[in-house]
């Protein structure tokens, strides 16, 4: 394997930012086959001219075309294709597969209790097992989708079809066909904004989120481009915008102050995790939410029963009395979502981390039994971090303080710290 130069790499990240293959590599060619470009004294050959694809079943040669004299110093490069003009035609116009799937609640339960189940000792492949039952359990109870979300109403429909009978006519005038053309765009148009318009009311009328319906609403997304290194400067290899973006933020995570583990007591044996409990931790979860590297989404645990609910808890149960969890459950996937500012500068970025949702739920069931525990021995200052409580009430304390600060006439300053980083003030060793 040779050492790429820029321009290798440069090429390398854009089959990897686009997801595109590069055909030249397929087809071992000799020597004499595989340059494209010639030096002007005759000693010089390389390989420049590229073929790239986003299919690499299509390809069935990649070479040069040496008899052939292009009248320049490149030699012509030439790809065998295989090309299905009627698959080509309807993938353009096929619809967009939606991430929200439906579960049958009543066949996901009959197919969970038909289902052989086993508890494995060791925790990773007990997890495995669970993984690969629950999927193939939820592939035979999924819904066949509905799309309720019509952006084209049915008088635009009809004009499209009047349109198309026009094109196939050849009767038809041009400026018949110029004018279905003109009635279609504006009715299309007028349509979507429509469409838009009311996704928007009823996601203001529902009191849910209006930048995720913004977020959902858009028809194409700016990819990240460039990055800014440490040195200021910009780069734009993919390779190395993932190595900047891995140093920032294992730099970012990193304790840098030794803080001293605290003697816990060691105490009985846990009890054992109720289905009731799982039932109450699914209930809290929200839906349509990204699943993690197991592809278990919290649609399908809301779906599922008590046959899924005694199952979990079976489950973690046994992890918890080992005190071992899953390997999985200790990695996860993280995405970074630009909130403002430049988008070359990390910082102007938020990171999520996308956890598994069994995790995530076998983590609230031990919150909900300490918390009790953890509101009590929360200090008077930290009243926010209370159940119950929340940052509106510490500003209502201040607001009557400055009410009556004002009218006494009594001396009154404010202090505001912004944080650039809640990671940067507290260190990852006296969370754990």
């Amino acid at each position: 394997m040779w050492d790429r130069n820029e321009n290798g790499n440069r090429l390398a990240g854009l089959l990897s930012a686009a997801r595109l293959f590069h055909g030249n590599s397929f087809f071992q060619k000799k020597e004499h086959l595989g340059w494209t470009w010639e030096s002007p004294n005759g000693t010089t050959h390389a390989e420049l001219d590229h073929i790239l694809t986003n299919r690499k079943w299509c390809l069935l040669d990649v070479g040069v075309v040496p008899s052939f004299c292009s009248g320049s110093d490149h030699r012509l490069l030439r790809a065998k294709i295989r090309f299905s003009h009627k698959l080509e035609k309807i993938s353009q116009h096929r619809a967009k597969s939606s991430k929200h799937v439906v579960y049958d609640g009543d066949v996901l339960n009959d197919v969970l209790s038909r289902y052989d189940w086993q508890v494995l000792d060791d925790r990773t492949e007990d997890y495995d097992a669970l993984v690969r039952g629950l999927l193939t359990c939820a592939e035979q109870a999924k819904l066949p989708r509905v799309d309720t979300s019509a952006r084209i109403s049915d008088a635009t429909k009809d004009l499209l079809r009047t349109r198309r009978s026009l094109m196939l006519d050849q009767n038809a005038t041009h400026l018949e066909r110029l004018q279905a053309n003109i009635s279609c765009r504006q009715a299309v148009r007028r349509d979507l904004q429509l469409y838009r318009e009311r996704r928007l009311l009823e996601a203001a009328l529902n009191r849910t989120s209006l930048r995720k319906c913004h977020r959902d609403l858009q028809d194409h997304s700016t990819p990240l481009s460039c990055l800014k290194k440490e040195d200021g400067t910009l780069t734009t290899s993919r390779f190395e915008m993932e190595e900047v973006t891995r140093r920032f933020y294992t730099k970012l995570y990193r304790s840098t102050t030794h803080v001293r583990k605290p003697k816990i007591p060691t105490g009985g044996k846990a009890p054992r995790i109720l289905p009731s409990e799982v039932r109450v931790a699914i209930a809290s979860t929200k839906r349509s939410t990204t699943p993690g590297s197991d592809k278990i989404s919290a649609d399908l645990l809301r779906a599922g029963g008590y046959e899924l609910h005694a199952l979990l808890a079976t489950h973690m149960t046994s992890y918890l009395q080992k005190e071992k969890i899953p390997n999985h459950w200790r990695s996860s996937r993280m995405v970074i979502l630009h909130e403002k500012g430049g988008r070359d500068d990390l910082r102007n970025y938020r990171p999520i981390s996308l956890l598994s949702v069994p995790y995530k739920l076998f983590t609230k069931i031990i919150l909900i039994r300490i918390s009790r525990t953890l509101d009590e021995a929360q200090p008077v200052e930290q009243a926010e971090l209370r159940m119950g409580f929340s940052c509106l009430d510490h500003i209502q304390a201040v607001a009557m303080v400055f009410e009556v600060c004002r009218e006494f006439r009594i001396p009154f300053v404010l202090t505001f710290i912004d944080d650039e980083k809640a990671f940067d003030s507290v260190e990852t060793n006296a969370v754990l």
